[in-house]
């Protein structure tokens, strides 16, 4: 393990003004002043704490971080040598904000203990004035570094309901959905814990999955956004918190697709990277969403989490259109993008194949057939002849006056791979 580097740290402190003061900290520890190391270090958190609080006012205008500032000016003013505000601050920073924990304290009260000893002589000791070791100050500066000033402050969660307002005006000021990620990282999410990402996630599952009133409506398009960015960020911490309380998430109010096409779309999107939700969902709440994708076959495609795998999916998707359902050619390229993932694409060009059987006019055979073509990389030894037969059995296909600038890639793939194929057995189709 490498030595930890005071120097390197340093550089890393939030505050600007923090960094400064530490050089002298710094200064004493390494010409071996240790006392005067000790109570500088503790004076400049003290100080940072208020840079925090006045950051986190001036910032985001939060009122319980001014309530803070306004009270200990208020106390120092009365008794300007009392140092009693230093303990009022403590306890109203844990109490009312998120720049410490008890762990944060409990280091910062061991260095305030040993700051006293440092500076005040001790009348009953041998040693009127306590020093401290190198390794004791390394401890303490370690423990301010990582607890307290190489943090920015963090965001109360007073923040989700206005941040939850801002964003449709955020998103239409950037107008560009990289940017606009950019801007809420810097802004917010850097300075978010676990349980201001949680609070933001639930929130916006509500808006979009929960509530169906004009103002959700009119934001779902941003809110959409933001859960997917929060998602892709935070998938652990969220992930878990489906997992802690799945009857949350799973308390649905999902309304038809002709009603609103976007909620179940975006639910859709979501549950087909993340289907661990869908699987923790209670019973009722798979029935509902099963019930409500099963009517749009260009929902349906995507779905695939309802059948278990992506292969299965797509051998139901091929009994449907074996049973007369039609699926869009945009629902093969989502398809093929899930199974390219997955990495099961054995079973795509069946689909293919029952695409290319679809009842037609010759132009539109012909440009389902390119779309064949353009997949034929998917296509086993195998399924190239059940492709051939299919060309050999369907009229609208071997009749068309395009048949052998289509057969071409057919067989040219076939003759790459060393496949001899008797085209007797092909009896409409052409041969070179």
């Amino acid at each position: 393990m490498s030595e930890y580097s005071i120097e390197t740290e340093a550089g890393k402190i939030h505050n600007h003004n923090t960094r400064e003061y530490f050089k002298e900290v710094f200064s004493s520890y390494n010409n071996g002043h240790y006392r005067s190391s000790v109570v500088m270090l503790y004076s400049i958190t003290m100080a940072d704490l208020v840079y925090k609080l006045k950051e986190l006012d001036e910032r985001d205008n939060d009122a319980k971080a001014k309530k803070i500032l306004d009270e200990i000016a208020i106390l120092q003013n009365k008794n300007p040598e009392s140092s009693d505000w230093e303990n009022k601050l403590l306890d109203k920073i844990l109490a009312s904000t998120t720049l410490l924990n008890n762990g944060d304290i409990g280091n910062l009260k061991n260095l305030k203990q040993h700051r006293h000893l440092c500076a005040h002589p001790v009348l009953d000791s041998e040693d009127i004035l306590f020093t401290p070791n190198k390794e004791t100050v390394v401890g303490h500066i370690r423990n301010m570094m990582e607890g307290i000033l190489q943090k920015s402050p963090q965001f109360t969660i007073d923040i989700i309901p206005s941040l939850i307002e801002l964003i449709p005006g955020y998103y239409n000021d950037i107008g560009d959905d990289e940017r606009f990620e950019t801007f809420l990282r810097q802004k917010y999410f850097k300075h978010f814990d676990d349980r201001l990402i949680k609070s933001l996630f639930r929130t916006l599952w509500k808006f979009l999955f929960k509530l169906n009133n004009n103002k959700t409506l009119e934001c779902r398009e941003q809110n959409n956004l933001v859960i997917n960015i929060i998602l892709s960020n935070y998938n652990n911490i969220l992930l878990s918190d489906v997992n802690n309380d799945p009857t949350y998430y799973s308390n649905l109010v999902l309304l038809d697709y002709k009603e609103d096409p976007y909620q179940l779309k975006y639910l859709v999107d979501i549950l087909a990277i993340y289907p661990e939700i869908f699987y923790k969902f209670t019973e009722d709440a798979q029935i509902i969403v099963r019930e409500k994708t099963v009517v749009k076959n260009e929902l349906y495609a995507k779905a695939w989490f309802l059948n278990g795998t992506v292969d299965t999916h797509i051998l139901e998707i091929k009994r449907r259109m074996e049973s007369g359902s039609k699926f869009p050619k945009v629902s093969f390229n989502t398809l093929r993008n899930i199974a390219e993932q997955h990495k099961q694409t054995g079973n795509l060009p069946f689909l293919l194949i029952n695409y290319l059987k679809e009842n037609g006019s010759y132009i539109e055979v012909a440009t389902r057939f390119r779309v064949v073509t353009n997949n034929l990389n998917l296509f086993s030894d195998e399924q190239l002849t059940i492709l051939l037969s299919t060309c050999n059995s369907y009229y609208t296909i071997y009749n068309n006056n395009d048949l052998m600038d289509l057969l071409e890639p057919i067989y040219d793939l076939l003759e790459n791979r060393g496949v001899e194929v008797n085209l007797e057995n092909y009896t409409k189709l052409p041969t070179r």
